[in-house]
């Protein structure tokens, strides 16, 4: 029977439950040895890795060291996770040393340390700091194109308009403005149906047809419309009326149709329609 140095029989004590549960969480679900990715814990929840003591818990072991207690011995100072090929290769003392395990064990477990307090500390970006609007000059093409008929007072007020929607739509989330592209989109191809109407420049369509068209549930409309609403887009509307009770609207830029017209002018010009409310870029609509 091996005593210690401290008197203690040595007794290869099992590791603590909780000591088991950050030893897990330090290893990342990945062998200590480097540049192995060994899984600890398989897809169907099973430990496969091994417990290793970087000083064995037993005489005789590896790197056994009489100076430690069986206490010391099962700290998770003294423990390690690897794959079964990697425990046994480092049985080789000549090799692994135990300041080359304290070494490998230190660097592997710090790329996962206080990984909640970095996640917390983090900073967090807005997704909307890097949009960069590209308005357009004189809208001659597009004028040309949908035969708008405007002379040059009315293309310049809407060159002015158009410069300040822009301008707003820099700080409007992708996800918005995809939506808002999608309604254009789908009003512009059903315009002609009575799934669609028209009233002073805006453009309204069923809640029934956008649920079907795009796919997307009552809360996920009213979530998106409510987003419209707060940028001045569009929003949801009660009608009153009981064969169509509820219309999806985008609103009109001083009175221009912007969204329906450009979507009507992308098809025409045979332009990706994303060019406007994801790249933010209207310069297409010049000549």
């Amino acid at each position: 029977m091996a005593l210690n140095n401290n008197g203690e029989t040595v007794t290869r004590l099992p590791p603590k439950p909780t000591v088991l549960r950050q030893l897990y969480l330090l290893s990342g679900n990945r062998c200590c040895y480097p540049r192995c990715d060994k899984s600890m814990v398989d897809a169907d929840g099973d430990f496969i890795g091994e417990v290793c003591h970087i000083e064995a818990a037993e005489a005789g072991g590896q790197r056994f060291n009489p100076d430690r207690t069986n206490e010391q011995n099962r700290d998770i100072s003294n423990l390690m996770l690897m794959c079964r090929n990697h425990h046994r290769k480092t049985d080789n003392i000549a090799l692994f040393p135990v300041a080359k395990l304290a070494d490998m064990k230190k660097t592997h477990e710090g790329k996962f340390m206080d990984i909640g307090e970095k996640i917390a500390n983090a900073i967090i970006n807005d997704s909307t700091d890097d949009n960069v609007a590209v308005t357009a000059g004189n809208l001659n093409r597009i004028n040309r194109v949908l035969r708008l008929k405007l002379d040059a007072s009315d293309l310049e007020d809407m060159v002015q308009a158009l410069r300040t929607h822009t301008s707003q739509l820099e700080h409007v989330p992708e996800p918005t403005r995809n939506f808002l592209g999608a309604l254009a989109a789908r009003m512009h191809k059903v315009v002609d149906t009575g799934a669609v109407y028209e009233e002073h420049g805006t453009y309204k369509i069923s809640v029934s047809d956008i649920e079907q068209a795009l796919s997307l549930n009552p809360t996920e409309i009213q979530d998106k419309c409510r987003l419209l609403e707060h940028y001045g887009l569009g929003g949801l509307d009660e009608t009153g009326d009981w064969e169509m009770p509820w219309v999806v609207t985008i609103r009109p830029l001083d009175d221009w149709p912007l969204w329906i017209d450009l979507a009507a002018f992308a098809k025409a010009e045979e332009i990706e329609f994303s060019t406007f409310w994801k790249d933010l870029d209207f310069s297409s609509l010049d000549e």
